[in-house]
């Protein structure tokens, strides 16, 4: 008999062999009919091993396969801080120059 994962179960398996994997993402698969293929047991979807591996197999490419990613530097905008004394003071400087 095959052993069954619960879809957050099948998540970690792909993760964990493959790298990738996630439980929204199995979800999307499975409404798109292009994931594993799963069963209905009432509200419960089950995915056997055995079907994620063929699936993967053919769908999934290891990480040697693909090219490596070259990190980015993060690009941060810093706002200009505002000193609200000094606003503060420079309108009341300007306030009180008025006759």
């Amino acid at each position: 008999m095959p052993h069954y994962l619960t879809r957050r179960e099948a998540a970690q398996y792909l993760k964990e062999r493959y790298k990738c994997g996630s439980y929204p993402w199995l979800t999307r698969l499975a409404a798109e009919g292009t994931g594993p293929r799963h069963h209905r047991f009432g509200r419960a979807v089950l995915y056997s091993e055995s079907d994620l591996e063929d699936w993967a197999q053919h769908n999934i490419r290891l990480p040697e396969d693909q090219p490596a990613l070259t990190p980015q530097p993060a690009t941060t905008t810093v706002k200009p801080r505002i000193d609200h004394d000094l606003v503060v003071r420079e309108a009341l400087r300007v306030i009180n120059a008025i006759p």
